[in-house]
């Protein structure tokens, strides 16, 4: 989902502010992401970084209260100077320590649906349909729970970033 809204902030002010909120200077690539997840570092902590007109930023959380575990997003930010202020444009993507695992679990989770469910003895098709389509319900449901967990974090950084930088118009 992307979001667009504007600051009063000019472009140099805008970077202090998001200087500010990030903690750990980070970039956004497969080792960070997986020392955060299977390492644990600097965990509840926003990362980031500021690069040119644009910004990365992620929180990873895995304790007992943490609901983010390996799925948690990465918010990109493109920030685009205006007469009057800046125009930021964020969008997110989940982070590709998650995709991986997200991937794989998928993927074998096909192949057990495909190899316990839907192929059998009696592979006739009036049976071979009905056990397809609860395949594909069981792998939906089952791929749905990274999928909201990625979705409602997403959410919450958004509405994060909105707040802490107090734009002045949002579409």
């Amino acid at each position: 989902m992307r979001k667009k809204f504007f600051t009063h902030y000019d472009l140099k002010e805008l970077k202090s502010q998001l200087r500010l909120m990030i903690e750990v200077e980070a970039e956004d690539n497969f080792l960070t992401h997986f020392r955060q997840t299977m390492l644990f570092k600097n965990e509840e902590m926003v990362s980031g970084n500021i690069k040119n007109d644009s910004f990365k930023l992620w929180i990873h959380e895995q304790g007992r209260l943490g609901l983010t575990g390996v799925f948690y997003p990465v918010v990109r930010g493109k920030l685009n100077p205006l007469s009057q202020g800046t125009e930021i444009k964020i969008n997110s993507k989940m982070n590709s320590i998650g995709r991986a695992i997200f991937l794989s679990i998928t993927a074998a989770m096909a192949y057990g649906v495909l190899q316990s469910i839907v192929i059998q003895e009696n592979n006739e098709l009036q049976y071979l349909i009905p056990r397809a389509l609860m395949g594909m319900l069981l792998l939906g449901l089952m791929c749905t729970v990274p999928l909201v967990i990625n979705l409602k974090t997403s959410g919450l950084i958004k509405k994060y970033l909105v707040d802490e930088l107090k734009p002045s118009h949002q579409r």
